[in-house]
């Protein structure tokens, strides 16, 4: 994961247990990062107990990403650790959309580039909200997951 972060210019922001915070300066570079990572999670030597668990032959994790800073609170610096953190609403969609997500899905409000862009329709992210537009994202060497996939959760 952050090997793929460098490659894409990322800054990894913070990380808990197997759940990362990675900023980007474009849109761009965030899909192209979580696709890279999505391809290489298919090249790892899996442990076998682990794929018996998820019936197929390479694990599949879940993405979100959201783009924008709402307000110029929601980028700090952790006096911790030294490091950029993002907090706020931004880092809240970017979640929200993470959790709606499945396993080798790849989620986001909205996006621009050029791939494979499925709509998943409206889901509300956070009680009491609007429902939002959310998009399934596939490069075409991965879109043939999608005859695997649910819905959204």
């Amino acid at each position: 994961m952050t090997s793929q972060a460098a490659v894409w210019n990322g800054y990894e922001s913070a990380y808990e247990g197997d759940s990362y915070t990675i900023a980007f300066h474009t849109a761009q570079s965030a899909v192209q990062f979580a696709l890279a990572v999505q391809k290489a999670l298919l090249t790892v030597d899996w442990p076998l107990q682990l794929l018996d668990q998820v019936s197929t032959a390479a694990a599949w994790v879940r993405m979100g990403m959201h783009t924008g800073v709402h307000d110029p609170s929601d980028v700090a610096r952790d006096a911790g650790t030294g490091r950029q953190r993002y907090s706020g609403a931004i880092l809240a969609a970017a979640k929200a959309v993470q959790d709606c997500a499945q396993g080798g899905q790849l989620g986001s409000l909205a996006l621009r580039e050029d791939l494979v862009v499925m709509h998943a329709g409206q889901h509300v992210l956070k009680e009491g909200k609007a429902p939002e537009d959310l998009f399934n994202c596939f490069s075409r060497s991965l879109i043939l997951r999608v005859a695997f996939l649910g819905p959204v959760r």
